[in-house]
């Protein structure tokens, strides 16, 4: 019986484990919050690209593509990863280091 709800469990999860700071980096980049009218979002940029209102597609898989090479530098040399907290910090220490920032954007929705 305790085969059956391991093979169901494995079957339904897709039995591809993502790692703690694979995790975190997409809390990171697709964060939002609404209230009523008004809105934040959380998105990578790059240093010196601050404030322009569209991001081009190309911007956005540049940035997606240089998180991955962070998450993958911190999994391999943090075999316990810390706590999400640190993750956070690690990974604004990495994209920075590499010309990327988390931009916190307002926006707002007119009716």
């Amino acid at each position: 019986m305790r085969v059956l709800a391991l093979m169901a469990v494995l079957a339904f999860s897709g039995c591809a484990a993502v790692s703690s700071y694979q995790l975190t980096a997409e809390r990171l980049a697709g964060e939002e919050w609404f209230d009523g009218l008004n809105g934040l979002r959380m998105q990578w940029r790059r240093l010196g690209n601050e404030g322009t209102r569209n991001i081009p597609d190309e911007e956005l898989q540049q940035g997606q593509e240089t998180l991955a090479v962070c998450v993958d530098e911190l999994e391999s040399a943090y075999s316990n990863a810390p706590s999400e907290r640190v993750q956070v910090v690690q990974l604004l220490q990495c994209m920075e280091g590499r010309g990327w920032h988390l931009e916190v954007s307002e926006f707002f929705i007119v009716t």
